[in-house]
């Protein structure tokens, strides 16, 4: 009877297996033609890296091949969202994989990328925040996966979506059942299951009653945990979760071998070992391994038990070198990414010398723009002063040929005068011989004659005398402008000196005028 069981249990399995398979061609297919439909480049690395994604739990090869090559598009056009999408994909690969400090640098980058534009990516961010939470609970990091899984419950207080929260609470309670708190696990799961049968969400339905039954299980309600398993695994058959079928697998024969049910516990080790190993899944089929060489061994088989247990080991080692592998991988990129910073750098650093350059030899442009300008002004000043004394001295020279003209009329003046002095003194002979009898009137005639000489006297005297002073200082400085005998800083006293010679010869004009005028009277 054991043994029919345990056929009818693998027959099960294949026939689930064939199912689900045919489903995941359809939606390869859908995900395929997407590709070939792209307009552009960017449509094409998202529909890519989407296409790698959901292969990461059926062909992980095949989701490296289709992540890594929607990474280069989008890095090759810059395509900030297609980056993200990229290494959200890849990031899923390398954590199915065992790579999980991979897989973590992946998901903080895809997560910046994504926060870039938080108002359309709120979806993504949260998603994101769930990966990273799922990464530090592989990495026994357990507060830090709280800490992503609390930032995807503030997201989703701005934007609802019940599939988010329902993934939230259900990675919550997961995390509060490794930290033994059973009953905050149960709380956030049992939150999570409300929702998802709700709204029939039967692919988070299915993992809420994984993660009970686990519960279930570590407090030792085996029938209750075995029912859970079981309604988790046909769940997930039909949405083709391979992976969880693959993870209740092993705990239902964790459950068996507890119940001392080996034959049982080994056929559900062998069926999570048989889907771990389709999909490629190295954990779950690390932990299959496992199972099945501590039953092989329990029932003393050591021939399958060394089988097995060297499966494991050799799971073990594979992850352990893809840990190195990529450790050393990303020390190299790292040695290279030091190496290019430093050469950038140094770049800057030279670059900054030019600039430095640069700006003393556009200082000096500036400074020699500067003495070229003062130099023209200073010249503009010179001309404008030369300018101002060649109009100052044709201006004095015109001054100086109305002084000429002015002395010799004064000349001519003066001769006029003589002349009728002269005049005057032949009349007055004349008179005296005609008027000697009329001495009276002759001395009154004689009188104002003699007065009117002295007067002529006196106009003769400053004409000789004092009139040619001044007029003969004109002259002298009229020469000197002429002859240009002055210098800049003697011109100032000259033509004062032309001033003081001109008020000088006004003043005896004034006075000659007084003489003439007395004399008219």
């Amino acid at each position: 009877m054991s043994k029919f069981r345990v056929f009818l249990l693998i027959a099960l399995f294949l026939f689930s297996w064939s199912k689900v398979w045919s489903q995941s061609d359809k939606v390869l297919d859908s995900l395929k033609i997407s590709i070939v439909k792209s307009e552009n480049d960017s449509m094409k690395s998202v529909a890519l890296a989407r296409l790698g994604f959901y292969l990461h739990d059926i062909d992980s090869d095949s989701s490296l091949f289709y992540s890594s090559k929607a990474l280069k598009l989008a890095e090759k056009i810059n395509f900030k969202l297609g980056i993200g999408e990229s290494c959200y994909s890849l990031s899923h690969y390398y954590w199915i994989t065992g790579l999980y400090r991979e897989a973590l640098n992946l998901a903080l980058k895809s997560l910046s990328l994504f926060e870039l534009d938080i108002n359309n990516n709120a979806k993504r961010i949260a998603d994101t925040n769930i990966l990273i939470g799922n990464i530090y609970s592989y990495l026994n990091d357990y507060e830090l996966a709280k800490r992503y899984y609390k930032k995807t419950e503030n997201v989703l207080f701005k934007f609802t979506d019940l599939a988010l929260k329902t993934r939230c609470y259900n990675n919550l309670g997961y995390i509060y059942m490794k930290q033994e708190n059973y009953d905050s696990a149960s709380h956030y799961l049992n939150e999570s299951l409300v929702i998802n049968r709700k709204n029939l969400n039967i692919r988070g339905e299915a993992y809420n009653l994984s993660n009970l039954g686990e519960i279930a299980l570590k407090e030792k309600r085996f029938d209750e945990a075995i029912s859970q398993l079981k309604e988790s695994n046909s769940l997930a058959e039909e949405v083709g979760e391979l992976r969880l079928k693959a993870r209740n697998y092993g705990e239902v024969s964790k459950i068996y071998i507890a119940l001392r049910k080996i034959k049982l516990a080994q056929s559900y080790a062998q069926m999570s070992f048989l889907t771990s190993r389709q999909i490629n899944a190295s954990f779950e089929k690390k932990e299959a391994a496992k199972l099945l060489y501590q039953i092989m061994e329990s029932k003393g088989k050591s021939d399958s038990a060394l089988m097995y247990h060297k499966i494991y080991m050799k799971i073990e080692d594979s992850l352990l070198r893809k840990r190195l592998t990529v450790e050393t991988q990303l020390l190299v990129n790292n040695y290279e990414l030091l190496k290019k910073e430093a050469e950038v750098k140094l770049l800057k650093s030279e670059n900054e010398l030019s600039k430095a350059q640069l700006s003393i030899d556009v200082q000096k442009i500036k400074n020699q723009k500067v003495i070229i300008f003062l130099s023209l002004l200073l010249l503009a000043i010179l001309f404008l002063l030369i300018f101002v004394n060649y109009r100052r001295y044709k201006s004095n020279l015109e001054y100086s040929k109305t002084l000429a003209a002015v002395n010799e009329k004064i000349s001519s003046q003066n001769e006029e005068i003589i002349f009728k002095s002269e005049e005057l003194q032949t009349l007055n002979e004349k008179l005296s011989e005609l008027n000697e009898k009329l001495e009276i009137k002759v001395e009154e005639r004689t009188k104002q004659v003699l007065d009117r000489n002295l007067q002529l006297e006196e106009y003769a005297f400053i004409n000789s005398h004092k009139l040619r002073g001044p007029v003969a200082s004109i002259l002298g400085l009229i020469h000197l402008f002429e002859k240009q005998l002055i210098s800049q800083d003697e011109f100032s006293e000259t033509l004062l000196k032309l001033k003081n010679s001109s008020i000088k010869l006004d003043r005896i004009i004034a006075e000659i005028n007084e003489v003439l005028n007395r004399s008219d009277k």
